[in-house]
């Protein structure tokens, strides 16, 4: 995650510390993006980029909602879809060269500190890769579930 958005959350939030995330490791990363590409039934699971455009050709896109309106609730989104997911969940920044793992509450609470519109493409899931919500850099959101 970008280093700046903490900064604005400190300066917008005295005295409140930033959520905790875990930056995953290179290892991690190279796993899930390969548990993911099977999913897919992907045989190029060494190709981030090609990976994540298979993802968006397969997911749905959620219609009436955009992580850029005013009431965007993200839980209130994962309600809507029936996901329910881990505590813990996993935020893919891009290409799988930069992932977080945060509490997933911690996410909603704060989501305007994690994603900011016209900058940030995410993934969104969990361990259990059940389930992938994806929103991009104009809020529009879709998902895929198993």
């Amino acid at each position: 995650m970008d280093k700046d958005k903490i900064k604005i959350f400190n300066n917008e939030n005295a005295g409140k510390i930033f959520p905790k995330l875990v930056s995953i490791s290179n290892e991690k990363r190279i796993s899930l993006l390969s548990n993911i590409a099977n999913w897919l039934e992907s045989s190029k699971e060494e190709n981030a980029f090609e990976v994540l455009k298979l993802l968006t050709e397969n997911e749905l896109v959620v219609e009436g909602w955009n992580a850029d309106n005013s009431i965007f609730n993200l839980h209130n989104l994962v309600n809507y879809l029936s996901i329910i997911p881990n505590n813990r969940v996993y935020i893919n920044w891009n290409l799988f060269d930069d992932v977080d793992l945060v509490e997933f509450t911690d996410l909603c609470k704060h989501f305007i500190y994690f994603w900011y519109p016209g900058a940030d493409d995410i993934d969104i899931f969990d361990e259990t890769l059940k389930w992938i919500v994806s929103i991009d850099h104009n809020g529009y959101i879709s998902y895929i579930k198993k």
